[in-house]
C-alpha cells in the first residue's frame, strides 16, 4: 500500500519531534521566559549607557533563542500542530513581533548614524519599539504552561466572571442607595470645605462611596461627626463598612471559593459507563486475542 504523504516527514523528524515534547526542552523554554523577564526589570534612571548595551544585547541574545525554539518547534512539530496550539500561536506571534522589534532597533541605528533620522521623523520608531517591548510582557502568560496550579487558578477565575458582573451590579446598587442616603444627610451642610469626600452632588457622593467601601473611612468619620454629629455619623459609616467593605468582599471571596470548588470536583469526578466503555474499546488487543 502506498505511504501516507506527511509518513516520511514525521519519520525524518521523530527525534526532534520528542525532543520540542519533552519535559526538559519546556524546562529549557520557562527558564528563557524567565531571563527574559529578569531583562526587562534591569533598566532605571540615568543608567549608564555601557549597562544600557548590556540590555540590548541580552535581549538580542533572547530573542534569537526564541526563534531557535520556535524553529525546533516548526520543524518538530509541523506548522498545523504548531500553530494549532493556543500556547504556541501566542510564542510565534512574539517572536515575530520580537523579530520586527530587532528591525526596527537596527533601522533606527542606521537612520541616526547617516543622519537621515531628522528627515524622516525618525519614523516613530522610538514609541513603536516602546509598543513592541510592552508586548513582551505577554511572554510571562508561558508561566501558567508550566504552573498547572496557577493555570487552574486563572480558570478558575475565569470561570467565576458571570458572578461577579453580578456581584458589580450589586456593588453599584448598593452604592447608588448609601449615595441617596448620604446626599439626605451630608448634602449642603459644609463637609465640602473640610473633607474631599462630601454628598454634595450625586457623582461626587458616588465617588465618597466607593472610597468608603474600599475601606477608607476614619477621616471623613472623624470630619462627618464634626459637621453633624456622631450618633448619626457612626451609623452610616459602620453602615457602610459592615456591608459595602466586609459584606460584599465576602461575597467576592465565596464566589471565587465556588469557582475553585467546581474546578476541583471536576477534576476528581469518576470516569462515567460510556467514558470505560469508549477507553475500554480504544484499548489495543493482545496477540493471543486476535487468535
Amino acid at each position: 500500500s502506498a505511504a501516507h504523504p506527511s509518513s516520511s516527514y514525521c519519520g525524518c523528524c521523530a527525534p526532534l519531534t520528542r525532543l520540542v515534547s519533552s519535559d526538559a526542552f519546556s524546562a529549557a523554554a520557562v527558564s528563557l521566559v524567565v531571563l527574559n523577564i529578569l531583562v526587562m526589570c534591569m533598566p532605571y534612571h540615568r543608567e549608564p549607557a555601557a549597562y544600557t548595551q548590556l540590555q540590548e544585547v541580552l535581549s538580542t541574545i533572547l530573542t534569537w533563542a526564541f526563534v531557535v525554539e520556535m524553529a525546533l518547534k516548526l520543524c518538530g512539530l509541523g506548522c498545523r500542530r504548531y500553530w494549532g496550539d493556543g500556547w504556541n500561536a501566542l510564542d510565534g506571534c512574539l517572536v515575530l513581533l520580537s523579530l520586527a522589534e530587532l528591525g526596527l532597533t537596527t533601522a533606527q541605528e542606521y537612520l541616526e548614524k547617516s543622519g537621515l533620522a531628522a528627515e524622516v521623523g525618525e519614523l516613530q520608531v522610538s514609541s513603536t519599539l516602546r509598543m513592541l517591548r510592552i508586548l513582551r510582557l505577554l511572554r510571562a502568560l508561558r508561566m501558567m504552561k508550566a504552573w498547572k496550579g496557577l493555570y487552574r487558578i486563572v480558570l478558575a477565575f475565569f470561570a467565576s466572571l458571570p458572578q461577579i458582573a453580578n456581584l458589580v451590579l450589586l456593588t453599584l446598587a448598593i452604592m447608588f442607595l448609601f449615595s441617596i442616603v448620604g446626599m439626605a444627610i451630608y448634602g449642603a451642610t459644609g463637609l465640602a470645605e473640610s473633607s474631599r469626600e462630601h454628598f454634595d452632588a450625586f457623582p461626587v457622593a458616588m465617588l465618597s462611596v466607593l472610597n468608603l467601601f474600599n475601606g477608607n473611612i476614619i477621616d471623613p468619620l472623624l470630619t462627618s461627626i464634626e459637621t453633624v454629629g456622631k450618633p448619626i455619623s457612626v451609623l452610616y459609616f459602620g453602615a457602610a463598612i459592615l456591608i459595602g467593605f466586609l459584606g460584599l468582599m465576602n461575597l467576592f471571596i465565596a464566589i471565587l471559593l465556588d469557582a475553585f470548588t467546581e474546578d476541583e470536583d471536576e477534576d476528581d469526578a469518576p470516569e462515567s459507563s460510556d467514558e470505560r466503555h469508549l477507553s475500554a474499546a480504544e484499548e489495543p488487543s493482545s496477540p493471543g486475542d486476535s487468535s
